[in-house]
């Protein structure tokens, strides 16, 4: 049998659409994208790599992993021919790339400080365990999020590990600055007034370090935001919601309006990361000011006087 057959024990039944595909309109469009996946992988390699359709992972011979969750919202609305060509192009890109020659490239500071940058990441993942002792380098803002040092690669992004950074023989603060620098100066996103059913903001939408913005908007949104600060919802890896408090007494629904509008945002953009609501007070101020679990049940956790205006919630 092989590695790639759809009827694999760890695969769904026949006709059913695993939850990493159920983002296209209808299930057959999902199941054609999975079969199309499954199709192309085999044409590539045959019976020599693993795909388990169970959850969108492929496993190359060089251990690199592919998810294809993030790749299924990239291709909505896009032909069969289209997916076809976006896959073999992607996976082009995959066999190239050697993990070795990168791991002794992130251990090289002068390889790598040139690359560092700083994004918003979840907090619970990946944390160090006894079956997984890679911790990353970070600076937790919240109890869902935090700030990690990442390095810019031709895959994307690559969270960097403590265990990593210790090889700089730098003092982990300048490679803090560095990154900081790197991603204020070499930034690149677009910004949009959104008007929402239910919120109006301005959005930063860019590259996968967009959300490392948060840490200081002074640069980006320049005067925008007042004394009172910012309501900042970072909904996917490559946009930041940003939403300046005019009037404390609105804050308790502006919180709630910028919430929905990021779920709906989430239900078409692959990247997924939060929908909690941060509150930004200057550069280098963010902090946590709404948990919002499964739901939408939302837990206020912000300092005062945050909040007593999000009493309401």
């Amino acid at each position: 049998m092989s590695s790639t057959d759809f009827h694999d024990p760890d695969t769904p039944p026949p006709g059913s659409v695993p939850e990493w595909a159920d983002v296209f309109d209808n299930p057959t469009t999902a199941l054609d994208f999975v079969r199309v996946i499954v199709d192309v992988i085999e044409q590539r390699w045959g019976n020599s790599v693993t795909f388990d359709a169970s959850i969108g992972q492929l496993r190359l011979s060089t251990g690199c992993i592919i998810d294809f969750a993030n790749t299924a919202c990239e291709l909505i609305g896009y032909d069969e021919p289209y997916w076809r060509r976006y896959l073999f192009l992607m996976l082009s890109e995959y066999e190239a790339f050697d993990p070795a020659a990168l791991d002794r490239e992130l251990r090289s500071w002068t390889q790598i400080r040139s690359r560092l940058r700083v994004r918003l990441f979840p907090t619970t993942a990946p944390s160090p365990s006894e079956g997984n002792p890679w911790e990353l380098v970070r600076r937790p803002i919240s109890s869902s999020l935090s700030f990690i040092l990442a390095a810019d690669a031709a895959i994307g992004c690559v969270p960097v590990s403590a265990e990593v950074a210790e090889q700089w023989d730098r003092p982990i603060d300048q490679a803090w600055r560095t990154a900081i620098k790197n991603t204020r100066t070499r930034a690149s996103f677009s910004l949009a007034a959104v008007h929402s059913p239910t919120a109006r903001f301005v959005m930063l939408e860019g590259d996968l370090y967009t959300t490392g913005q948060a840490r200081d908007l002074s640069d980006s949104l320049p005067g925008i935001v007042g004394p009172h600060g910012a309501l900042v919802i970072a909904p996917t890896s490559r946009t930041l919601f940003v939403q300046p408090i005019d009037d404390p007494a609105n804050v308790a629904v502006d919180a709630v309006g910028l919430i929905v509008a990021a779920v709906s945002y989430q239900s078409r953009e692959p990247n997924t990361l939060t929908t909690d609501v941060l509150w930004y007070r200057g550069p280098n101020d963010l902090v946590g000011a709404l948990d919002v679990g499964p739901g939408i049940r939302l837990r206020n956790v912000a300092p005062k006087p945050m909040a007593d205006w999000l009493e309401p919630c």
